[in-house]
């Protein structure tokens, strides 16, 4: 299986590469969980990085929650 990821709008990046091993594969979830999931963890990671003058990836980490959301459903900070 080849897979791919569309980053950037010009970006591609080759999943293949970074393969998971045969027994961490969990079982298929929800994609609306897991955007929710990534949308809250990336609001933390955005935190530590902004208090520690990570500007760069502060802004990075902010644009992925920004998608996560939208891919949730909603805004996650609505809790």
């Amino acid at each position: 299986m080849n897979r791919k990821a569309q980053i950037a709008s010009s970006t591609e990046v080759d999943l293949d590469a970074y393969p998971l091993p045969a027994d961490s594969v969990p079982e298929p979830l929800d994609p609306v969980d897991i955007a929710g999931y990534i949308a809250e963890m990336t609001d933390e990671l955005a935190k530590m990085a902004a208090n520690s003058g990570l500007e760069t990836i502060c802004y990075l980490l902010t644009l992925v929650r920004l998608e996560a959301e939208t891919l949730a459903g909603g805004d996650e900070d609505a809790d």
